[in-house]
């Protein structure tokens, strides 16, 4: 559980209160989902998850196993909902961003059907909502041949010392981000 009035002073900014949000971070190997709800004043997760698709090769059988997964996910009562899927990466393969696209319009599909405002933000988008700036490599990282800094580690390490939230999947924590996003005013 969050103090509202505590996230607000560390973040800059203001929490939406009585609201459910829905944060989805869909992939190909491993898809992540937080649920949180605010009240007058506390924050609390209400629920996360990771659906792991490694083990499927099919394009559609990881949808089938996507879709089954979000329809059996449970929404809190609430008057105000909202719901933040991750817009797909589109590196250089086209093959995966054809994939990701699929899974996430399917996703979409499911979940504004449970909550009818939802929409679609970058990862760089909710971080930066959340006061997240990526770094730059250091020259010690340089000299010692590094040749980017691991976001996802650098985020992690972020929201536990800013937030105070911590999970031994980086696909909940950019859930939890795009769940919070969704409150953010």
């Amino acid at each position: 559980m969050f103090k509202i009035q505590e996230l607000e002073k560390k973040l800059g900014k203001k929490i939406k209160r009585n609201t459910v949000s829905f944060g989805f971070d869909g992939a190909l190997i491993k898809s992540g989902y937080c649920i949180i709800k605010s009240n007058t004043s506390n924050l609390v997760i209400v629920d996360s998850g990771v659906i792991t698709h490694k083990n499927y090769k099919v394009i559609t059988d990881k949808l089938n196993l996507l879709k089954n997964t979000l329809k059996k996910i449970k929404i809190p009562e609430s008057k105000n909902k909202v719901a933040v899927i991750e817009m797909p990466y589109m590196g250089m393969n086209a093959h995966t961003g054809i994939m990701l696209g699929l899974a996430d319009g399917l996703a979409y599909s499911i979940i504004s059907n449970k909550i009818p405002y939802t929409f679609f933000l970058s990862a760089i988008s909710a971080r930066a909502r959340i006061g997240f700036k990526p770094r730059k490599r250091t020259k010690e990282e340089i000299k010692k041949g590094v040749k980017k800094v691991n976001t996802k580690k650098a985020v992690a390490e972020y929201v536990k010392n800013k937030i105070g939230f911590t999970s031994e999947s980086d696909d909940i924590i950019d859930a939890f981000i795009l769940a919070l996003s969704g409150l953010i005013e």
